[in-house]
C-alpha cells in the first residue's frame, strides 16, 4: 500500500469535526461484501487498510499508532473482453447452423447469447478487486486519500458521507482563503505575471504554483515555530496554459532536459501570460527534501516522495511517513499563506505584482 511505503498519490482533506464515537461501528455497517457475491456490477465497500480481503477489522486492526487506515474497496467480476468475443462468435455460429434459413442473428437472440454466457461464466471468473485507502488523523482532523484523479475522489468522498455522515472539505486555495483570510475564490484578485495581461479569473491554482517557481528562483522561504525553515524548488516537467487555453489544445510542455526553467520557450510561454498548469515541486529541509507531481487544477499531489525515516518496525514507519505528509501538507499551506497574503496586500497592484512582472520580463534565457 501507497502510506506505508515508496511514493504515494494524495489529496488532502479536513472534516468539520471529531468523528463521531461510534464510527468503527458505522465503518463496519459500510464493510465491503462477501466475494461469493460478486457480479458485473461494482460494489463498494470498507476494508481495513491492510489488504483487499480484510473484511472483519476491529479498531485494532485500523488503528496505527494516532491514525485510522482504511480502504474502500471496489469489487467485481468480468468476462474478458476477448473470451466474451470468442464465446458470443461461438453461440452465434452454431445458431445461424441450426436455423439455416436465417441470414444473421437477430438483435434480440444476439441479447439472449450474452445474456446465457454471462450467467454461465461470469461465476466462474475470479474477482477484480481494487481499492482507494484512506487516513484519518483525528487530532488534526485531516484525511489523507490516496488518489489524486477527480473521479475517485469523489467516490470516497461520497461513501464516507454515507458512512459517517460528515463531508470532508479538499485542502484547495478556497479552502484556506476561507480558513486564514475569511474570504474566497471570487473576491479573490487575479494575478498579471504579464503587464497588460487579461485577467484569469478561476485560476488561483495555476497562480499559485507558477508563483511557486517565482519563489524558487528568487530565494523565497517559508518557516515554521515547530518545523523549521524550508525553500522550494519547481523544475519540469512543466505544463503551461494560457487564459484561452484548455488541457491538451495550446498547452506547452517544456520536458526535463538541459535547463528547462531558462529555456527561451519558458521565457516565450510566461511573456504571453501562460501560467503553470502542473509541474514538479520540492521542499527542502536542512537534509530533508519532499518531492511530488502537483496538479493546480485538481490541488493534487502525485508521486509523493518522502525524506528518508529513521524507524524500521512496520508500525513506527508507518507513523513516520504519516508525520511527513502532515508536514508537506504544512508546507503547502505555509507557502500559499504568503502568496496570498502578497495578492490580499493594499500595495499588491504597485509592489507585489510589480515584482512577479519584472521576474518575468528580466528573465534570462539560454
Amino acid at each position: 500500500m501507497s502510506f506505508d511505503q515508496g511514493t504515494c498519490n494524495v489529496t488532502f482533506y479536513t472534516i468539520p469535526s471529531n468523528l463521531p464515537e461510534d464510527f468503527l461501528e458505522k465503518f463496519l455497517a459500510k464493510r465491503a461484501g462477501i466475494l461469493s457475491l460478486l457480479n458485473e456490477e461494482p460494489q463498494f465497500g470498507w476494508v481495513s487498510g491492510k489488504h483487499l480481503l480484510d473484511t472483519d477489522f476491529d479498531l485494532n486492526r485500523i488503528c496505527r499508532g494516532d491514525f485510522f487506515h482504511l480502504t474502500l474497496r471496489k469489487g467485481l467480476r468480468t468476462i474478458p473482453g476477448s473470451f466474451l468475443r470468442v464465446l458470443r462468435a461461438q453461440a452465434e455460429d452454431n445458431y445461424l447452423k441450426e436455423h439455416q434459413e436465417a441470414e444473421f442473428v437477430p438483435r434480440k437472440v444476439r441479447k439472449e447469447i450474452e445474456e446465457g454466457i454471462k450467467a454461465q461464466y461470469l461465476p466462474e471468473m475470479p474477482p477484480s478487486l481494487s481499492g482507494i485507502e484512506l487516513v484519518i488523523d483525528p487530532a488534526e482532523k485531516l484525511l489523507y486519500v490516496g488518489a489524486t484523479s477527480v473521479a475517485q475522489n469523489d467516490l470516497l468522498k461520497e461513501h464516507f458521507i454515507k458512512t459517517l455522515g460528515m463531508e470532508p472539505l479538499q485542502l484547495t486555495p478556497g479552502s484556506m482563503l476561507a480558513d486564514e483570510f475569511d474570504t474566497n475564490e471570487t473576491a479573490f484578485p487575479s494575478v498579471s505575471f504579464v503587464e497588460g495581461a487579461a485577467a484569469d479569473e478561476f485560476a488561483i491554482g495555476r497562480d499559485f504554483l507558477t508563483y511557486l517557481w517565482y519563489a524558487s528562483e528568487t530565494g523565497v522561504s517559508v518557516t515554521d515555530p515547530e518545523f523549521g525553515k524550508f525553500d522550494v524548488l519547481v523544475e519540469a516537467p512543466f505544463y503551461l496554459l494560457g487564459l484561452e487555453d484548455a488541457p491538451g489544445a495550446g498547452e506547452l510542455v517544456l520536458k526535463k532536459g538541459e535547463h528547462p526553467t531558462a529555456s527561451a520557450e519558458a521565457k516565450s510561454a510566461l511573456s504571453v501570460g501562460k501560467k503553470l498548469r502542473k509541474a514538479k515541486i520540492h521542499f527542502a529541509r536542512e537534509n530533508q527534501s519532499w518531492s511530488c507531481t502537483f496538479d493546480a487544477d485538481s490541488f493534487a499531489f502525485s508521486g509523493i516522495k518522502l525524506p528518508e525515516g529513521d524507524e524500521m518496525k512496520s508500525a513506527k514507519c508507518f507513523e513516520e511517513r504519516m508525520e511527513f505528509l502532515f508536514v508537506f501538507q504544512k508546507v503547502v499551506r505555509l507557502y500559499f499563506h504568503r502568496f496570498a497574503s502578497m495578492v490580499l496586500a493594499a500595495d499588491f497592484a504597485t509592489v507585489g505584482e510589480k515584482e512577479l512582472q519584472s521576474w518575468v520580463s528580466q528573465r534570462q534565457s539560454l
